[in-house]
């Protein structure tokens, strides 16, 4: 009682107001006139009240209410697309305010079935992450069995995974510090955190000895940071290299969205901004944290299909080729449909994968990293912006392990020289 949930647009206009009323009323007591709060309302909203006409509610408000208002007009930046205005009040006290657009469906609305392009993305992901289940299984239980395996390092990097979810989930936690909402965190906390550590355990178990055996380039510098060896050149070396990659990544993803701007494209622009980056510093944080372990896992998973599709196809460069075209078929089919959207993801995934592929596992984790970090969190040079500390807490990160990557890269070449 007595909450408020506004939602705005890029611009800071208000789209949604919805506010949630007392739970009880004192029997008797006399409604106090007051100022309209619906004035003030399209003030928010960017919108001129005299530019709307009264017309006929049509939704139902979210909450009880005893009074439903509705107008009639004109987008302000647009004149062609028509605007609606829902709204309704309890006692005086505006509950909701909604501007409505002609695509916009009510909350209650029957859900629209997937079309055939997103049907298809569906059923291609879950094929997709089926194949990489059974392989991950199946090759994990032979090499328990063999003996065959660095278990040592799956069960730490199992636990780091663990630890580094659950953190994520404490930082971005939303639930009311109540006895209930506690437990509710922890066992989220514990469910969340003891998933991700059984599935990177299961797939490092699974690809360790083949990637070992046919790729040892690979594993190097990973394997001197599991033991550890966090100063080592070449773990340095790897990180530097993987930083620049995320970095050309993040890049070509911004430059589309600015491609699609200019080009006029009726596309959105691509920023994929995560709206709890702007809830703060600790929701930042707790993204920051389980990108982490989101980027092992996407390069866990590319590791395993790449696997697959050498066992198949016999050829390095072609089943990378191959993957490359899978990965990229289920974005375009659930949303691209821009040549701007469509060739960064193009770029992006050719990176990754190149990264993966010629620079070892340790490049390809960071460099998608630092792409998902930039892409998730908001970009701006503006101190004045509310949400500049989160802004600089990624770019900051990011800037001080390009740092730490080159001195450690460095120190190699001193020692050769």
């Amino acid at each position: 009682a007595g909450a408020v949930e506004m939602i705005l647009d890029p611009r800071g206009r208000l789209v949604r107001f919805e506010g949630i009323p007392p739970t009880t009323r004192e029997p008797g007591r006399p409604q106090v006139p007051g100022e309209e709060p619906w004035p003030r309302l399209f003030v928010a909203a960017g919108l001129d009240p005299a530019a709307f006409a009264p017309a006929e509610p049509r939704w139902l408000p979210p909450r009880f209410a005893d009074r439903r208002l509705a107008w009639s007009g004109v987008h302000p930046d647009h004149p062609d697309i028509p605007l609606r205005i829902e709204a309704a009040a309890l006692a005086g006290t505006a509950l909701w305010f909604q501007v409505v657009s002609p695509w916009d469906a009510p909350p209650t609305a029957p859900e629209v079935g997937l079309d055939r392009p997103r049907l298809a993305a569906a059923l291609l992901a879950a094929a997709v992450a089926l194949l990489v289940l059974v392989t991950a299984v199946g090759a994990a239980r032979r090499n328990l069995r063999g003996g065959r395996g660095d278990r040592a390092g799956a069960h730490r990097l199992a636990s780091a995974a663990a630890i580094a979810m659950a953190s994520a989930q404490l930082l971005e936690q939303r639930l009311p510090l109540t006895l209930s909402g506690v437990f509710a965190l922890l066992l989220r906390m514990a469910l969340v955190g003891l998933l991700s550590g059984a599935l990177l355990w299961l797939a490092y178990l699974a690809l360790e000895p083949y990637v070992r055996r046919h790729w040892p380039r690979g594993l190097i510098s990973w394997t001197r940071l599991l033991d550890r060896r966090f100063g080592d050149p070449l773990v340095g070396r790897d990180l530097l290299a993987g930083v620049l990659v995320g970095l050309a990544m993040a890049s070509t993803f911004l430059l589309s969205g600015w491609a699609k701007i200019w080009t006029n494209s009726p596309y959105r622009p691509n920023f994929y901004l995560v709206p709890n980056a702007l809830d703060g510093l600790r929701f930042t944080a707790g993204l920051v944290v389980g990108r982490v372990v989101i980027s092992l896992v996407v390069v866990f998973t590319l590791l395993l299909l790449l696997v697959v599709a050498r066992r198949a196809l016999r050829r390095e460069s072609v089943a990378a080729a191959v993957l490359w075209a899978i990965w990229s078929l289920v974005p375009i089919l659930v949303a691209l449909r821009s040549w701007p959207s469509i060739t960064a993801l193009l770029i992006t995934n050719a990176l990754l994968i190149w990264a993966i592929v010629r620079l070892g596992l340790v490049a390809g984790v960071t460099a998608s990293f630092v792409d998902g970090a930039i892409q998730l969190s908001p970009v701006t040079s503006d101190a004045a912006a509310p949400y500049a500390a989160s802004s600089w807490f990624v770019l900051g990160g990011i800037a001080l392990l390009a740092f730490y990557a080159a001195r450690s890269a460095q120190a190699r070449r001193e020692a050769a020289t």
